[in-house]
């Protein structure tokens, strides 16, 4: 081998060494959630969100409520819960009369606001059939 091909197989094995070396490569035994991601313990599940729109529709006699599915929306920190809701009556008092309402069965929607602490509490809850209800606050334990 003469000497000029030593040296360019030296000079390629040098090149070659110095891209492995600065190729990142994921640590042995990391296999968490990366960091600045929102723990699981956090999150609101079916269950949590239940607890707490069974909590609000006690006060309505006769009605229930099923959490279909929980939707977060992390950059808000919120939530949005799909309903679904049977034999939900109520009462709007305008100025010039009461109106009963009621769906028998209907679709509805309610959302969650997440704190810094980790608490979800039950914001708002809307129907597919007119009912909207503001400033609930219930906490989702």
């Amino acid at each position: 081998m003469t000497p000029i091909r030593m040296l360019l197989l030296l000079l390629t094995i040098s090149l070659l060494l110095a891209a492995c070396a600065s190729t990142p490569r994921a640590a042995s035994g990391s296999a968490g959630p990366p960091s600045g991601s929102r723990s699981s313990a956090n999150a609101l599940t079916n269950s949590k969100a239940q607890s707490a729109i069974n909590r609000w529709v006690a006060r309505f006699p006769g009605a229930s409520i099923s959490v279909v599915g929980v939707r977060e929306l992390p950059q808000e920190n919120a939530a949005v819960v799909d309903l679904k809701i049977t034999n939900l009556r109520w009462t709007v008092n305008t100025p010039y009369m009461t109106l009963n309402q009621a769906c028998p069965s209907c679709s509805g929607t309610a959302r969650f606001s997440r704190y810094s602490d980790g608490r979800w509490i039950l914001s708002t809850l809307e129907t597919s059939e007119g009912g909207d209800w503001k400033d609930i606050n219930i906490d989702a334990s």
